[in-house]
């Protein structure tokens, strides 16, 4: 048998192990889990850090018993926690200051949660934030997904009006994706317009985008399959086709785009690609013995065995 003793209250671990329990420990009333959170949000900001996710959920459990009949003690210590203005300046300057987008978007949901932002200056503080980040070129993917995520329900569309069409901002990947999700109609196109881009960076930031706002209809989906086929560069075809394979396309004549795009081609690896949309894609509207002759014909050699090529040609000729 073996024993260990555990952390100590001399080990240097101990002082986070405590923060640790008394933020995850139920058992003490919930006065003094807020007065436990209170105390962890007056230390610097860097340490409350370590400690985010934790700190995130205590909020979120506080705000939500805040309407419940917990006493005067747990009341008291609620409102102590929301009026303290110095923990809450140095609270909000580090998180408008934070790397990540992510980040201030989870500290200005725990200052919402204890009392320090109303929903409305919430949203405000985070448009206030893409804002800079455009101006700065600095959205990337990830910060379209925290942006998108929060507007998914359109509750930044207040926030996001102050930022009228008339707002000039550099034409980059994330500033066209970032506004079209707070409901830019003018960002929508070029935004959409980056999945045939050949920097991998930008193509990613649409792919994050059309996961939150996909094609709408017939013609956004001509649009891009038009542009799949008109861009010179073939890894930027194969990224953008595996994004439209994604969408099993059933529009004939975008479907007819790409099968024309076939024997044009000189990539091997976008012929492939191709073939992955035809097989996901309803192609009733083809013509299957033209589309198997047409694939045989203008095969380009690849090493490697068979593909999505043969699979397709396959199915072409398999009596329905």
């Amino acid at each position: 048998m073996r024993t260990a003793a555990g952390v100590t209250e001399s080990d240097a671990q101990a002082g986070h192990r405590r923060d640790v329990c008394a933020l995850a420990d139920d058992a003490p009333p919930s006065a003094q889990r807020v007065r436990s959170l209170h105390t962890l949000l007056q230390r610097e900001p860097a340490e409350v850090q370590l400690l985010l996710d934790r700190v995130a959920n205590s909020a979120k459990t506080m705000a939500a018993s805040a309407s419940a009949a917990t006493g005067a003690d747990a009341a008291a210590a609620r409102a102590t926690l929301a009026g303290d203005m110095d923990a809450r300046r140095r609270f909000l300057d580090v998180a408008r200051d934070a790397d990540r987008l992510a980040t201030t978007a989870q500290m200005l949901d725990i200052a919402r949660h204890v009392g320090w932002l109303t929903p409305d200056a919430q949203q405000a503080e985070l448009v206030a934030q893409v804002d800079a980040r455009a101006r700065r070129r600095a959205l990337d993917a990830a910060d379209i997904d925290v942006v998108c995520t929060a507007n998914a329900q359109r509750a930044l569309a207040g926030a996001a009006s102050a930022l009228t069409a008339s707002a000039s901002y550099p034409d980059t990947a994330g500033n066209a994706a970032a506004l079209a999700c707070l409901g830019r109609e003018d960002a929508r196109g070029k935004a959409l317009r980056f999945l045939t881009s050949p920097r991998d960076a930008d193509a990613e930031i649409a792919q994050v985008y059309l996961r939150h706002r996909p094609l709408e209809g017939a013609a956004e989906l001509r649009e891009l399959t038009l542009a799949i086929a008109r861009t010179g560069e073939p890894d930027a075809q194969v990224r953008a086709l595996a994004t439209v394979a994604a969408l099993r396309v059933a529009d004939g004549e975008s479907l007819r785009t790409l099968a024309a795009l076939y024997p044009r081609t000189r990539s091997p690896a976008v012929q492939r690609a191709i073939a992955g949309v035809l097989i996901r894609a309803d192609a009733s509207a083809m013509d299957a013995s033209a589309l198997a002759r047409s694939l045989r014909e203008h095969r380009l050699a690849a090493p490697g065995g068979p593909d999505a090529i043969d699979v397709l040609i396959r199915r072409l000729q398999t009596p329905s």
